[in-house]
């Protein structure tokens, strides 16, 4: 897949379908959406690739508002290079960006990019105060020759698959619920202390979406290999988040790397199964 660190860098010698958005999480909703971008890169002999943006648009456009993660940066570049595409630019949201206008945004698109296709979903709009709505990136795809397909977005339970819904379920510790909308596990990653031992300690990173505190079970992934663990979830001063992971009996790990933690079910406070219809709808109150 090739890397480009912002859309006025790359440059690509063919033509592609794309499409554009933050990608957090790249959960099934995702999945589904370059499912589409692929077969249509497939069909007319285009390269398939995406513009993520990073920052999150809320994180610079609202500053007052908390912004927490599912996945990082590195860890979107290596979901979506698994997806299969061609391309990827990871673009910097900045509030100078913020003003970039609709026009200006599709322009470097269709000339740095080749695009030919913009791939997105019902209510998608790019560009400053989100001009650049369906119709009017329609009338500009007319005039500047390219085509907008648009893909409705994936339901499992009769709720769209999105990024929020998935956050709001692992910040109230509903995790297979939350790793059923992923299609995987919900994943820690960060560096853990280097010992020889079946207990250890880790520092949460900034912006780094938790469930709430409590025991958990888990999967250690180390090497290759998933390791069962049980996980507990504590603060440990002022807004400090710490992650501690007790192995099974007699599994001793070298932990003096980075370590991934898929965390699978809350054990305590035990949580029952949650609607995802009545979730969702207790979230838009």
């Amino acid at each position: 897949m090739q890397l480009f660190n912002s859309l006025a860098s790359a440059q690509l010698e063919h033509r592609s379908v794309l499409s554009v958005g933050v990608f957090d999480g790249v959960h099934l909703g995702h999945q589904h959406l370059f499912g589409t971008i692929r077969d249509i890169a497939r069909a007319r002999d285009l390269l398939a690739g995406a513009v993520a943006l990073d920052p999150h648009p809320r994180e610079i456009l609202k500053p007052e508002l908390p912004m927490y993660y599912l996945t990082t940066a590195e860890e979107r570049i290596e979901l979506l290079e698994k997806l299969g595409l061609d391309f990827l630019v990871m673009q910097p949201f900045s509030l100078e960006f913020s003003h970039t206008t609709a026009r200006q945004f599709v322009s470097l698109m269709r000339h740095n990019l080749g695009m030919e296709v913009l791939v997105a979903g019902p209510d998608f709009a790019l560009g400053h105060d989100r001009e650049g709505d369906l119709p009017t990136l329609t009338r500009m795809g007319e005039e500047m020759g390219f085509e907008v397909e648009v893909v409705e977005p994936l339901e499992m339970e009769g709720v769209p698959v999105r990024s929020t819904i998935i956050r709001s379920l692992i910040q109230e510790g509903f995790m297979p619920q939350a790793n059923h909308l992923l299609g995987r596990p919900f994943t820690i990653a960060s560096q853990a202390s280097p010992a020889y031992s079946n207990k250890v300690n880790i520092k949460v990173r900034e912006k780094q979406i938790l469930p709430p505190q409590g025991t958990y079970s888990a999967r250690l992934v180390l090497r290759g290999s998933r390791i069962p663990a049980e996980v507990r979830i504590g603060v440990t001063g002022g807004e400090e988040h710490k992650i501690e992971f007790e192995l099974q009996r007699g599994a001793e790990v070298n932990l003096g790397r980075e370590i991934k933690v898929e965390i699978m079910e809350c054990l305590s406070p035990k949580l029952g199964a949650v609607n995802l219809a009545e979730f969702a709808a207790r979230m838009r109150k």
